[in-house]
Formats: structure tokens, C-alpha cells, sequence
């Protein structure tokens, strides 16, 4: 038997953690034993691992495990918040202080109260190359015969100094990049890795999308003008803050419409304030967190992503699943997704552009109608099966 073991994070209800779902259901293999490390073991998607999946804590002292900045200072803040944890949010804002000379907010540990794992794997699957705990964890306190890092996000836009991390880095076998531009950058950096590096789009299981669809959500009933749906975290980099700016053009325009935004985050409040600032509340409504969010992408007219950064956007995949008009912003995959005009638009990361092409569909019923026609026409395939990456063949 084969023993696999994946690391993440935390699981929550991100587009890397909703591909890992999709992902682990597709492996589950009688000669493949799956393991799952998270840095805590915590978040909305934790309930939907599958049942064959032994979940485990990276073996820390709890103070450190409580206090690790996991996504960033801001979001270990904004988490400690809004667990009420206020101890630990004066204590993860001391740790700012004293390392901020540190690049790498998640580094910034003390590394005898990390533990190495005992347990020697036959593959090791680092889930999120972006994470630079998990880059340096996985490399240097893990044993495996082969270790492997998937890419989901681009470099450039989020910023992320990898080459800095080079010696972890090269304790990789292979690299997966969910799209073109992670790879095309990646091997920017790190050129004598080409070889190495491969392109492997997220899994996402059409069948079980289509099933969890099948319920009317009661937030749509009783509505009249378009629906506009948005599914992400409320936090800067999903542009929340720019829909809301579209959202208000779009009004002064006296455009018909209603434009839901599944998703909890840590700039929530600040987000709902700037809706009742605009007098926008008919139009913008920010619902919250979704279990199941497909009945919404089932039931809407358009799917509009607002993002600032992203990888290869889980929901624009999800959207074109149900076949909807879609805008995406210029975000790292997009073009490669929807090849603009083809099977959706691609605007540029700013307001204006937004509203100019949420404009542009509901204006055009023609445009919507070519658009949902060349979707369900479109031959591109995103179940790969990497089976075989598991079973190490």
C-alpha cells in the first residue's frame, strides 16, 4: 500500500480548499492510504473531508500552533477576533513588532517547538507552495521517498518572494501549477526547474456540482431584474470593495438588479458599511457563508468574479459548470479560462472595468446567449485523473 500524505493550511472555504476536496474524493484508492497534515485543524470545509482521510495536527506546541500567523498577520488578527481570543491577538501583534524585519509572517516561529513527523511516506503533496510554512515544513521535517508542491496562485500580484525560500524550494521532486501563468512564472524564477514543473487543472466533480444544485435558494425567490452572483471571501483580495463601487454605477444607471455575495470574511463589517454609505442595500446583499453554494451558481443570471489575486479561480470553473454568462477580472488564469469574449469576459481590476462589462451583459441579451451557447459547447477538460501521481507511477 501506498502512503500519501497531504498538507494545508486549515480547510477552510477558499478555492485551494475546495480543490482539495474535489481532489481527495477522486483518489480514494484500497492501495493508497491518505494522510492530511493541517497547520490547525480548523475551518468551514474540516466536516467534508472524506471519511478515508485521517486528519492530523503538524505536530507544534500548542502557544505555537495558537499564535502562528496562518494567511498573513491581518488574517490571524481578524481569526482570533472573531474566535474572541483577544490574548491572542495582543500576542500574535507583539510578534509583529518583534519580527518585523521578518519577510514571512508564517516563519516567524521558533523551530524547537515544531516537530518532525515520524511516519516516512511514499509521497508527500505540499497543497500550497504559497504557504511558506508548509514550503519549509514539508521539505525539511518530513520524510519521503518523493515530495511534490502544488501551485495554485501567480507570484507577481500576490507578491510572494519564493526565491528567497530557494533552498526549500529545491528539496521538491515536482511542481504542479494549476494553470500557464503559475508555471510560465514559476520557471522565470527558477529556470533550471523546468523539467520539473507540470500543469495540472483542479479537479472538481461535475456530477456531484450538478446534484447539490438542485434546490431554489429562498433568497432568490420573489425577486425581480437580473441576479447577479459573486462567491468568495470578504476580504482585499476578492475586490469586494470594487464590486460594491460597480455595483453603485450600475444603480445610477438604473440598471435592474440584485447582486448576492456568498462568502464570510474579515472585512465584513467595513464592507457593509460602505453598502449602506452608497444606499445600495437593495441592490448589494452580502449573505454569508454557504455550505452549498451551487444551488446559487444554478439559479443565477450572471456570475461576476471580482478579484484582485487569484490562481486559476475555482468559481469561474464552477460557474461555467452551470453555464452562466461570467466577468472575471484580469486575475492570473483568467484569460486562459474564459479566452475573453469566447466563453466569458475578462475586465480589467479596477471598478469601472467591472461595471462597464457586468453592463455590457445586461445590455446584450444576444452577447449573454453566445456566451452560455459557446460554454455549452466547450470541449476543455479540467477531471484530469492524477491517480497515478498517488500511486507512484
Amino acid at each position: 500500500m501506498k502512503k500519501v500524505a497531504f498538507f494545508m493550511q486549515k480547510m477552510t472555504s477558499g478555492g485551494v480548499e475546495i480543490a482539495l476536496l474535489h481532489l481527495l474524493n477522486r483518489i480514494k484508492d484500497n492501495n493508497i492510504s491518505v494522510d492530511l497534515y493541517l497547520m490547525k485543524k480548523d475551518g468551514l470545509n474540516l466536516s467534508k473531508i472524506p471519511s478515508y482521510v485521517n486528519i492530523k495536527e503538524i505536530p507544534m506546541k500548542k502557544l505555537e500552533r495558537n499564535f502562528l500567523p496562518t494567511g498573513g498577520w491581518k488574517e490571524a488578527v481578524f481569526y482570533n477576533l472573531n474566535k474572541h481570543q483577544f490574548i491572542n491577538v495582543m500576542a500574535i501583534i507583539i510578534k509583529k513588532v518583534l519580527y518585523r524585519k521578518q519577510t514571512f509572517a508564517e516563519l516567524c516561529f521558533n523551530p524547537k517547538n515544531v516537530y518532525c513527523i515520524d511516519e516516512a511516506y511514499d509521497l508527500v503533496v505540499n497543497y500550497h507552495i504559497h504557504s511558506p510554512f508548509l514550503l519549509w515544513y514539508c521539505a525539511l521535517m518530513v520524510k519521503a521517498n518523493k515530495k511534490v508542491a502544488w501551485i495554485h496562485n501567480d507570484f507577481s500580484s500576490t507578491g510572494y518572494a519564493i526565491d528567497k525560500l530557494k533552498d526549500c524550494v529545491y528539496s521538491y521532486d515536482d511542481y504542479y501549477c494549476v494553470c500557464y501563468q503559475n508555471k510560465n512564472e514559476f520557471i522565470e524564477i527558477f529556470p533550471d526547474l523546468a523539467s520539473k514543473c507540470h500543469i495540472a487543472h483542479n479537479i472538481f466533480d461535475k456530477d456531484m456540482i450538478f446534484k447539490s444544485g438542485q434546490f431554489f435558494p429562498e433568497e432568490y425567490k420573489d425577486l425581480e431584474g437580473t441576479i447577479i452572483l459573486t462567491v468568495a471571501r470578504l476580504t482585499h483580495d476578492k475586490g469586494i470593495d470594487l464590486l460594491i463601487e460597480a455595483a453603485e454605477k450600475l444603480v445610477q444607471n438604473n440598471k435592474n438588479f440584485v447582486w448576492f455575495v456568498v462568502g464570510e470574511g474579515s472585512e465584513k463589517d467595513e464592507l457593509i458599511s460602505l453598502i449602506k454609505a452608497k444606499n445600495i442595500d437593495a441592490y448589494v446583499k452580502l449573505i454569508g457563508y454557504k455550505a452549498n453554494p451551487y444551488p446559487y451558481f444554478k439559479n443565477c443570471d450572471i456570475y461576476v468574479q471580482t478579484s484582485r489575486t487569484e490562481g486559476y479561480v475555482t468559481t469561474v470553473v464552477e460557474a461555467k459548470n452551470f453555464k452562466k454568462p461570467i466577468v472575471c477580472t484580469n486575475v492570473c488564469g483568467s484569460y486562459e479560462q474564459l479566452r475573453n469574449g469566447e466563453l466569458g469576459l475578462v475586465c480589467d481590476i479596477n471598478s469601472n472595468s467591472i461595471y462597464n462589462s457586468v453592463k455590457k451583459l445586461l445590455n446584450n441579451e444576444n452577447l449573454r446567449a453566445s456566451l452560455v451557447h459557446n460554454l455549452e459547447n466547450n470541449l476543455d477538460v479540467y477531471n484530469y485523473d492524477w491517480l497515478n501521481i498517488f500511486k507512484g507511477e
